[in-house]
């Protein structure tokens, strides 16, 4: 909880990059400490990524059920939970709700994940995010992404990586210009790059890749 305070330069974060904040192991009350040091540290950009955005909406719905507001409720539990047994510092203190520097997310990999979609859509974020990557079969967007903000999309990679093919992150960029959303493609991914023979698995806008 600590961490962000120590650095005065702005920083994007990928809040829990190898883990989920939303794992039901975590206890609301970190969850909400996290969101606390993330208002007093509006310096820097944080993106949190789940997989379980019905956690995500049980979250907040247990924060509204709080006789305090949002806010109030995060910085106490950060107060509580404060590691270095002092007070964290308010110098930059932010008391909007929706926290502006707070990106939300949930994975989307395949046709199976619409659901996640709505959950996401049913929090309160200023910006709202899908992760198709890994992308490993399509997923038709097209009615899918009021609400969201941006998309990134790209392949698997690593040993035994699933293919993922370049139509499916296609119609997924289609999808994203018809609706005014934001399209990043991160990666082709192992198997991919392999079939081009690309010297990397990253790649770019799908409009430059080769025929």
């Amino acid at each position: 909880l600590a961490e962000p305070f120590r650095r005065e330069k702005a920083t994007l974060w990928f809040v829990n990059s190898m883990s989920d904040l939303f794992h039901r192991a975590v206890p609301f009350e970190f969850i909400a400490a996290v969101f606390g040091a993330m208002a007093l540290t509006p310096q820097h950009q944080y993106q949190v990524l789940t997989k379980r955005p019905e956690q995500m909406q049980a979250f907040f719905g247990w924060l509204d059920s709080m006789d305090s507001d949002p806010m109030t409720v995060c910085l106490a539990y950060l107060e509580k939970l404060w590691e270095t047994g002092t007070s964290p510092p308010r110098l930059f203190a932010s008391r909007e709700w929706p926290l502006p520097n707070v990106w939300l997310g949930t994975s989307v990999e395949d046709d199976r994940a619409y659901e996640r979609i709505d959950q996401l859509r049913s929090v309160p974020a200023q910006v709202r995010f899908l992760s198709c990557e890994p992308l490993i079969g399509p997923l038709d967007l097209s009615s899918q992404l009021d609400g969201i903000h941006w998309t990134i999309v790209g392949g698997e990679s690593g040993p035994g990586a699933r293919p993922m093919k370049a139509e499916w992150a296609e119609a997924i960029q289609d999808a994203c210009k018809s609706a005014g959303v934001a399209y990043f493609f991160k990666q082709t991914g192992n198997v991919l790059a392999r079939e081009w023979g690309l010297g990397s698995k990253k790649g770019s806008d799908a409009s430059e890749w080769p025929r």
